[in-house]
């Protein structure tokens, strides 16, 4: 990975999965804590928990999938166009 920016994006694809494996494994936890605190709006907070839990996994793990992407695609068009740079100049 000689391109700064498929490393970055590699990078970030991979920070956005750790992040989004650690939201899904601690959810549970955050939930069943809350309904530990036994107050009467308990349910309603282990829902907004739950919901935005879900937000983040649906945004982290299909922006993580859409750099992967665009990390191989920069690296292949660097690829191609470092290739067809030399017989341009003739």
């Amino acid at each position: 990975m000689k391109e700064p920016a498929v490393a970055r994006c590699v990078i970030w694809a991979a920070v956005l999965l750790v992040i989004g494996i650690v939201v899904s494994l601690a959810t549970p936890f955050l939930q069943e804590a809350v309904l530990g605190v036994q107050s009467t709006r308990s349910m309603g907070t282990v829902q907004l928990v739950g919901m935005i839990s879900a937000v983040l996994r649906w945004t982290f793990f299909p922006a993580a999938a859409a750099l992967l992407g665009a990390a191989v695609v920069i690296g292949w068009m660097r690829e191609h166009l470092a290739a067809q740079e030399p017989a341009r100049r003739s």
